[in-house]
């Protein structure tokens, strides 16, 4: 499916099961007026005549700087994540989804539930759930990050979003098929894997914010926010996604788990979160995503991940990235 018809049909499908309602903006005003700091982003749904049915007064138009700097607090309208998510600038106060495409909807819906559905479940048998959200193939930093959840929770869900994805970024099937490899060799019934449908903005702080309330709405009582979180092209301070959150946690049920990165202590020999160790900073090594993603490529070893899962990941012999 085209991936902008199908972002268009996430968007719909959670405004419809309830879960985005109260984000959905229906006209110019409101979209002004949207509390970005309570609610999250707000959720706009394109006029899109291939998916939806709709008439002409059913639509509104906003500016490319309106969007922009009510979403992504920046005005480069060539942002890699306004580019993903924003194709026009026509948008629907009220819609229909059109009838061929329906089944794709009650699939978001239904996966969504399930989601819902599963929290309440666990929770029968642990206290405590989090919520870790990726889009990344793991290295010994996630692996801290999730330990360090695991201190706080009795159950971690590996929680990405199913939706389109920017170029570069790891293919759902991938990430599951690696994260059910390292649930059964190193975690088992402590992890989870449990995707959800729902769109990816690239929009750093604000998107972090809104990847909590999500997660709120959907039952789990801790959400971990990290380095960069939702951000691309280093256009946010790698920090800045931690201190939005610390600054907005007093309005959320959920509680948060700010951290500021991983990285690897020669004196450790392990993995560390920032902040965490007193060792010399002269003994740690940056565990770098993009060079982790390089290795991945030229199908070679990484030194601050697990060499297993490694080999795992290279027998399967798959396309590992988005095109």
């Amino acid at each position: 499916m085209d991936k902008t018809h199908f972002f268009n049909l996430i968007n719909a499908g959670n405004i419809k099961s309830g879960l985005l309602s109260e984000n959905f903006v229906r006209s110019h005003e409101d979209f002004l007026n949207f509390p970005v700091n309570l609610k999250g982003l707000p959720i706009l749904i394109a006029a899109d005549p291939a998916v939806f049915e709709f008439s002409s007064d059913d639509v509104f138009q906003l500016s490319e700087i309106e969007i922009l700097t009510k979403v992504y607090n920046l005005v480069n309208r060539d942002y890699v994540g306004y580019q993903h998510a924003f194709n026009s600038n026509k948008f629907l106060g009220r819609f229909a989804v059109k009838k061929s495409f329906k089944k794709i909807v009650e699939k978001i819906i239904s996966q969504n539930r399930t989601v819902f559905d599963e929290v309440v479940r666990i929770k029968e048998k642990y206290k405590t759930v989090g919520a870790f959200q990726t889009r990344n193939i793991p290295h010994f930093g996630h692996e801290k990050i999730i330990e360090h959840m695991l201190e706080f929770c009795d159950h971690v869900v590996i929680n990405p979003v199913i939706g389109p994805k920017k170029s570069g970024d790891v293919k759902l099937e991938v990430l599951e098929l690696i994260y059910e490899y390292l649930i059964s060799h190193k975690y088992e019934h402590r992890l989870s894997f449990l995707p959800i449908f729902a769109n990816m903005f690239y929009a750093g702080p604000n998107e972090a914010l809104h990847h909590a309330i999500l997660r709120q709405r959907l039952g789990f009582d801790i959400f971990s926010v990290g380095r960069d979180h939702a951000g691309a092209q280093g256009v946010y301070s790698p920090t800045s996604a931690v201190a939005r959150l610390a600054e907005s946690e007093k309005n959320l049920i959920i509680k948060i788990l700010g951290h500021k990165g991983a990285v690897f202590c020669d004196t450790c020999n392990s993995a560390v979160l920032v902040g965490e160790c007193d060792h010399d900073v002269k003994q740690y090594k940056d565990i770098a995503g993009t060079q982790f993603r390089v290795s991945i490529k030229n199908k070679e070893f990484f030194s601050f991940a697990d060499k297993d899962m490694q080999s795992y990941l290279k027998s399967q012999n798959l396309e590992v990235f988005e095109e």
